[in-house]
């Protein structure tokens, strides 16, 4: 039986994304003014690295899986203890069909062309900075929580592919917004970093590090 164990904070349970969409898609909808910053098509050298990025993404995915993420992230050991969760056909429906229609709607934005390719990459660009959490959760674990490697790349390309033509193309030349991000990232590896170290302090050890089970 998993020992009982606190729920996720609100950055492991990837808000970042989360509030990104919240902002972009509305806006997206209903403001002319929003729509014009992200008319620029992409160029073939924007969706390789775009590519490279999703490559990247699935390979964090099976070095995840491979290292057994799933037995440490507070957002999977949290979940295994809801009542949603303890029937094991109802939580393959519960994680499979939101995602479905999910991605159906992103297609379907995707279809409509511009602005919608750039406002979904401004999402993806979210969850660039929410893999910061493997950094984070190392540091404050003092050990290599599973996924490091890859996604360390992952941010690499998001942060200095993916965001510069991002910029680029939607908001042009580059100064405050442009470092200022930058000057963001730090902030969420130690928002992580802190909310881990709050987490760890109050689950099993046998969770968080299954080294001393």
């Amino acid at each position: 039986m998993t020992p009982s164990v606190p729920r996720n904070g609100l950055l492991s349970g990837m808000i970042l994304p989360g509030l990104a969409a919240a902002l972009a898609v509305p806006l997206g909808l209903l403001s002319p003014a929003f729509r014009s910053h992200f008319a620029a098509p992409l160029s073939p050298e924007f969706q390789g690295v775009f590519l490279a990025s999703v490559v990247l993404m699935a390979l964090h995915k099976v070095e995840s899986f491979w290292r057994g993420e799933y037995d440490q992230c507070p957002v999977y050991v949290s979940q295994a203890q809801s009542p949603s969760w303890q029937n094991p056909r109802k939580a393959v429906f519960l994680a499979f069909v939101p995602i479905f229609i999910g991605m159906l709607l992103v297609a379907y934005l995707a279809f409509l062309g511009p602005p919608w390719h750039l406002i979904i990459l401004t999402v993806w660009l979210a969850q660039g900075a929410h893999e910061l959490h493997h950094l984070a959760k190392s540091l404050a674990r003092g050990r290599l929580y599973p996924g490091l490697v890859t996604s360390v790349l992952f941010v690499g390309v998001m942060s200095f592919g993916l965001f510069p033509r991002w910029h680029d193309a939607v908001l042009g030349a580059r100064g405050l917004a442009f470092y200022g991000y930058y000057a963001l990232l730090p902030c969420v590896l130690l928002g992580f970093y802190l909310e881990d170290r709050k987490w760890i302090s109050r689950a099993p050890p046998a969770i968080w590090n299954p080294a001393r089970s």
